[in-house]
C-alpha cells in the first residue's frame, strides 16, 4: 500500500448561526454541515465570495465536497493534514507539497487584508 504524504491546508470552522436574508430567520450551521464542523478550504472562486471545501457532512458524517459562501466559515488557520481521505479529494487541486504550501499562505494573506 503507496503511503500517503500529509499536505499543507487552510481549515476553518462552519458559523453557529446564520441569517437567511430573505425570511430574516437564524439557522444552525448551514445544509450540508453542523455547527462548528471543520472544513478544509481547497480553492477560492475568483469572486471573493465563495470557496471550495471538504468537511464531514450533517447527516451521514462522509466527507463531501461543496461549494459555500466564504461567510459561513470563521477561525481560519493553517494546518498540516493526514487525512487520506481529505488528502485524495484534494489531490486534483495540488500536484506536490510545495504548491498546497504556497496556496496556504496566499489564502491566509488574502483572507487578512478580506
Amino acid at each position: 500500500m503507496e503511503k500517503i504524504e500529509p499536505i499543507w491546508t487552510v481549515v476553518g470552522n462552519i458559523v453557529e448561526k446564520r441569517i437567511n436574508g430573505q425570511d430574516g430567520k437564524e439557522y444552525f450551521g448551514t445544509k450540508y454541515f453542523t455547527p462548528n464542523t471543520k472544513v478544509y478550504i481547497i480553492y477560492p472562486y475568483s469572486s471573493g465570495f465563495s470557496v471550495e471545501v471538504i468537511g464531514r457532512e450533517r447527516k451521514t458524517k462522509h466527507f463531501i465536497k461543496v461549494i459555500l459562501n466564504i461567510k459561513y466559515i470563521y477561525n481560519f488557520r493553517a494546518k498540516l493534514c493526514y487525512n487520506p481521505n481529505v488528502i485524495n479529494k484534494v489531490n486534483h487541486q495540488f500536484f506536490d507539497k510545495e504548491s498546497s504550501e504556497s496556496f496556504v499562505e496566499e489564502f491566509l494573506l488574502w483572507q487578512k487584508n478580506y
